[in-house]
């Protein structure tokens, strides 16, 4: 195994040159640029946004799915491509969406005082209290949106939206919460994000769960798991829903 910093372009192009296989995870952008130098087979790892749905039947134990849910966020800092940036929760069950988010800034607060957050960049900090600040004009303007933040610094964030449209977070332990009419919707709202989708936590009825499945498999997700387990897959994980190694063989067939 041999390492270098970012940019040495001799290594890289000799690298690149005698490579059989060439992995790359970054921006989409950054792939771009490495696949154009790639001699060999290239597979790229690019921008994924992963989030959870709840179902109404399971609200009835509202608080421990958001120390869950919770946990899904603060691992990591939503540093990766299975970290939940949106949480999407069934009207119809004891808790409203609303009640949910309260709930989840809540146990935002508490894995502070267990994990606390990493350190943002004055840009990544900026770009949180922007939505932030958004938030609070919508509400002011009649929207129905709610802000949940940490005092006095941007450790953590959480946005309740009634617009069900599909948005990412930027990061860091921000993340939104939306209410869906029925978990059939997801269809719909998930449909220009199809080629970003990457994992999706869950907490429903089982009876539900080959339904949902379905649909969001449609969508395009690679990976379903419960909530609370989003960071932590099993080895036979399929990134991006490829194969983990018939990806990187070459087959030659012979015939007598």
């Amino acid at each position: 195994m041999v390492t270098w910093p970012g940019g040495k372009e001799e290594l890289e192009a000799m690298a690149f040159s005698q490579a059989d296989v060439v992995l790359a995870s970054g921006t989409d952008e950054s792939l771009s640029a490495i696949r154009s130098r790639v001699c060999g087979k290239f597979i790229g790892y690019g921008h994924k946004v992963s989030f959870s749905v709840i179902g109404k039947e399971v609200l009835s134990d509202a608080q421990a799915l958001a120390q869950k849910a919770a946990y899904d966020v603060v691992l990591f800092d939503q540093q990766g491509c299975l970290s939940p940036q949106l949480i999407y929760v069934e009207e119809g069950g004891t808790v409203t969406a609303r009640e949910f988010t309260a709930l989840l800034a809540q146990a935002l607060a508490r894995w502070q005082s267990i994990l606390p957050c990493g350190r943002a960049t004055l840009e990544e900090s900026a770009a949180i209290q922007r939505v932030r600040d958004e938030s609070e004009w919508q509400a002011l303007a009649g929207k129905d949106v709610a802000l949940y933040a940490s005092s006095g610094s941007t450790a953590w964030t959480v946005i309740y939206q009634a617009d069900p449209v599909f948005m990412p977070s930027p990061l860091h332990r921000t993340v939104y919460v939306k209410p869906l009419a029925s978990l059939v919707q997801l269809e719909l709202v998930l449909h220009r994000w199809r080629p970003y989708l990457e994992a999706v936590g869950v907490a429903v009825d089982p009876a539900r769960l080959g339904d949902i499945g379905e649909i969001l498999g449609r969508a395009g997700v690679s990976w379903i798991c419960p909530v609370g387990a989003m960071q932590t897959p099993p080895l036979s994980w399929r990134h991006g829903g490829r194969p983990r190694i018939a990806d990187l063989v070459r087959w030659v067939g012979i015939e007598g």
